[in-house]
């Protein structure tokens, strides 16, 4: 499982990539447009999202 702390500019873009392990999304502050398959949702303070591994994802702020 991936854990990490991103902060990030508004407008900023995180280049389609992929993780080994699963992945776990909280937005504290702000929004992230993020989009796993097929589905792009724009996740908010007090929304979680799991990326299964090996799916690529681009995501934008």
């Amino acid at each position: 499982m991936t854990i990490a702390y991103w902060n990030m500019k508004a407008g900023a873009v995180i280049s389609l990539h992929e993780h080994v392990h699963e992945m776990i999304v909280n937005v504290i502050r702000g929004q992230l447009q993020s989009t796993v398959g097929n589905e792009t949702r724009v996740l908010e303070p007090g929304v979680i999202a799991i990326i299964p591994s090996h799916v690529p994802i681009p995501q934008r702020r």
